[in-house]
Parts: structure tokens; C-alpha cells; sequence
């Protein structure tokens, strides 16, 4: 059942979990999602930075937003298009804010009214602006991982990226954050070391829930969850994941060659070292590491150029009314 908009709730003060991609955002969602006062979205909310991008921070096709969300391979399963219609049955138009409340109380309901939701995706850490204009009364909490780690992942899990694609977006992801707090620094923004989760979960998780403003309880940290594992040149399979796995921590280590961890190494010194990451500098010579860094990041600005490039056309297209919001892959 729906909570009236006009009641009290939790939907303006949600959660809100960011951090590159690949850096324990997921199990960090699973531990705070066991808290009976939290509420995890089951998904990534990817609409969320789609629709902006369609509308900017006012919906004026309210019937097509509705009907974008219902294919959304990514919408909960307990929406049913009935209820979502209904929602929206008397509006034309909508502020991005409002058309995202009453899409929390469609997936919620009365939840609301005594558990905080919690939204998780990546995306949103470049995006740290829209979260607040969306959300006025939530808490960002920021997930930093070594970026090694967080490479060997990612390279592993998305074979088209590459080492220095993915060091670039771990380290805009950390001056993001930084940028944010430093303009906005009176909103509350949490950061968590991925490392020290691992190492100290029950004090991490402790000092996070007590940010929060709720209780701390041990079986926060007891679960078994299926998975998709990820290795170099397999298909992925599936596996129970118990609880936090310290054997990820060094992973990359066997899964980054010496120039790729030189590489990570020479574009992340500063912001590795903030957050305490030792460099281990592998033998590579210097002459040939300046090679591998001139040709990547040639590649790595055509990539990004190409991007910004099909961004601006796709928007003018919006403009002209040539194309609608493509249905994302699951």
C-alpha cells in the first residue's frame, strides 16, 4: 500500500552509497540492508541518472518517464505497472525531486515510515549534485578502495576497459567526492575504507551505524549471498558469498602485470597516498613506463571525446524530438 505524500517519511533522506565501481559498494549495501531500520533498493537505480540526462531536473513527459521505468530491466519486482500508472495518473509534469518521491513510495509504501531507504550506484559519485537536489536530507556514503584492487576488477569484470580507462575513473571518483564536500560542506558525507570493512568489520560498521543515528547489531555482518565471480579468460560463474572475504584484499597482486600496477601506481600516487595506499613500485623501466602512459592516455581522451561527442548529439536529438530513452541491457 502507498504512504499519502503528505505523511512524514523517509523518502527525502535516503542512503545514499556511492564509490568507483568495483569497490565494495554492493557488499556495503548487503551489511547496511540486514539493519531492520534500513531498506535496500534490490537494484541499481540507473533511472535515476537517465532520466536526468533526459529531462534535466523537470520531467515534462511525466507518461514518458512512466513508461521508460516499466521496460527499465532494472525496476524492483514488486512495481506492478498498475501501481506505477496510478502514481502518476494526474500529472503532466513533474520536477525531477517529486517524480522520484512518489516513485519511493510506489516501491516502499508504508515502509517508509519507519525504515530509511538505501540507493546504491556507482554512477552517482559523479553526480553528487543531482543526489542532494534529489534527496535534501540524505547521507552520501563513500566506499574507497585501493585502486589496484579496484583496476584488477574491473579489467576482469569489463574486458573493454582498460588499466588506465579504469585508474582515471577511480581517481575522478575520489576528486568528485572531494570537490563536493568542499563545496558543500555542511551535507553529510561518510567515507569508509573498503580495506578496513574487511579488516575491522565490526568496528567500521559500528562507527558507520552510529553516523547514521541507529544501533549497531552483530548480524549486520552474518550472511551468505549468491554471487557472480569473476576470473581472467572464464565465463562467469556462480558462488555463495559469506560475509566479508578477506582473501579479496590482495587479489591483485597475482592479477596485474608489474607495468599495470606502475601504471595505476603513477597516476594515483597523490590520492593513494591520502587514503594510506603504499606504492610498491615493480621494476619496470621508466623509459618504457612513459611509452605505455603517453599511448594510453591518447587512447583514453579519444574514448572520452568520442562519448562527450555522441552525448551532445543524443541530447540535441532529445531537443528535436529525434529518438527516445534507449532501454538499457540488463
Amino acid at each position: 500500500m502507498n504512504t499519502p505524500m503528505n505523511h512524514v517519511s523517509y523518502a527525502t533522506k535516503p542512503v545514499v552509497i556511492v564509490g568507483c565501481q568495483r569497490s565494495g559498494t554492493t557488499l556495503l549495501r548487503t551489511i547496511l540492508g540486514r539493519h531492520p531500520q534500513l531498506l535496500q533498493h534490490p537494484y541499481e537505480p540507473h533511472f535515476i541518472l537517465e532520466l536526468y540526462q533526459r529531462f534535466g531536473y523537470t520531467v515534462r513527459d511525466v507518461g514518458m518517464a512512466v513508461a521508460y521505468l516499466l521496460k527499465h530491466p532494472y525496476l524492483p519486482d514488486n512495481i506492478t505497472a498498475e501501481a506505477l500508472k496510478a502514481a502518476y495518473a494526474t500529472d503532466g509534469q513533474l520536477t525531477l525531486q517529486a517524480f522520484f518521491q512518489k516513485y519511493l513510495h510506489v516501491w516502499a509504501g508504508g515502509r517508509l515510515l519507519t525504515q530509511r531507504p538505501i540507493l546504491k550506484h556507482p554512477a552517482l559519485t559523479y553526480h553528487l549534485d543531482l543526489v542532494t537536489t534529489l534527496f535534501p536530507q540524505a547521507t552520501i556514503v563513500h566506499v574507497v578502495r585501493d585502486p589496484r584492487a579496484t583496476v584488477a576488477s574491473q579489467t576482469i569484470r569489463w574486458a573493454h576497459y582498460t588499466t588506465y580507462e579504469t585508474a582515471m575513473l577511480w581517481k575522478n571518483a575520489l576528486k568528485s567526492v572531494e570537490h563536493f564536500v568542499w563545496q558543500q560542506n555542511d551535507f553529510p558525507v561518510i567515507e569508509i575504507s573498503y580495506e578496513k570493512m574487511l579488516l575491522q568489520p565490526e568496528q567500521e560498521i559500528a562507527s558507520l551505524c552510529q553516523q547514521l543515528g541507529i544501533e549497531f547489531l552483530p548480524d549486520m555482518l552474518s550472511f551468505e549471498e549468491e554471487t557472480l565471480e569473476f576470473t581472467p579468460d572464464a565465463l562467469p560463474k556462480r558462488v555463495m558469498f559469506h560475509t566479508v572475504d578477506v582473501s579479496r584484499l590482495n587479489q591483485w597482486q597475482e592479477r596485474l602485470s608489474p607495468m599495470e600496477i606502475c601504471l595505476i601506481e603513477y597516476l594515483c600516487q597523490k590520492e593513494m597516498a591520502a587514503w594510506g595506499y603504499e606504492v610498491t613500485d615493480p621494476p619496470v623501466p621508466a623509459q618504457q613506463l612513459n611509452r605505455q602512459v603517453w599511448a594510453e592516455r591518447m587512447y583514453y581522451y579519444y574514448k572520452i571525446n568520442g562519448r562527450r561527442l555522441k552525448h551532445i548529439g543524443r541530447k540535441i536529438g532529445w531537443r528535436f524530438g529525434i529518438g527516445l530513452l534507449k532501454i538499457p541491457p540488463p
